[in-house]
């Protein structure tokens, strides 16, 4: 029986091995330089988790909120370092859907001719 275990053990060091890896690796570092990247990049994880928060509650955003978020926009698009941390993590977010999307592959043939959407 396979241990599938090891496989996703390579691919996660394999992974690590990616040129999205290595860029998101570097504009981490850059942040992590800067005092005043590293203070906005603080900021705004802590934003978002707040306003992931209220709408995981079914909550909206309030006015202030949402000029906040475009004063924080507005802040990380004049930031580098932040700026290209949030580039890089495109590039891995793609890498990895694309990379699920081979994984579930297989699960989604199984189901090719019993879904109402295959025309048969």
């Amino acid at each position: 029986m396979i241990n599938i275990y090891d496989t996703a053990n390579k691919l996660a060091s394999e992974f690590q091995e990616t040129d999205q890896f290595a860029t998101l690796k570097k504009a981490i570092a850059g942040v992590k330089e800067n005092e005043t990247s590293l203070a906005l990049y603080r900021e705004m994880e802590e934003f978002q988790k707040g306003i992931l928060q209220k709408q995981q509650n079914g909550q909206e955003m309030t006015d202030d909120e949402k000029a906040k978020y475009q004063e924080l926009d507005q802040k990380i698009q004049n930031d580098p370092h932040v700026k290209q941390v949030i580039m890089a993590e495109q590039g891995i977010y793609m890498l990895l859907d694309d990379i699920q999307k081979t994984i579930a592959k297989p699960i989604t043939d199984l189901y090719e001719n019993i879904s109402i959407h295959s025309g048969k």
